[in-house]
């Protein structure tokens, strides 16, 4: 897992992955996670999906 950073009170975000760093990973996983800095995995995802390689 790699934590890339946090969703603002909107709800709304955009992150920006390079395609070498996205393609190491098959999925992504969106989870709630306490204010508490540690940036483990809670294990309450709210939203997964697949990652599907970019058609060149």
């Amino acid at each position: 897992m790699l934590p890339v950073g946090v969703l603002s009170p909107s709800g709304t975000g955009s992150y920006a992955l390079s395609a070498s760093v996205m393609g190491q990973f098959s999925a992504v996983d969106v989870s709630l996670q306490a204010n508490n800095g540690n940036p483990a995995h809670s294990d309450t995802s709210v939203l997964r999906g697949l990652v599907q390689p970019e058609a060149a």
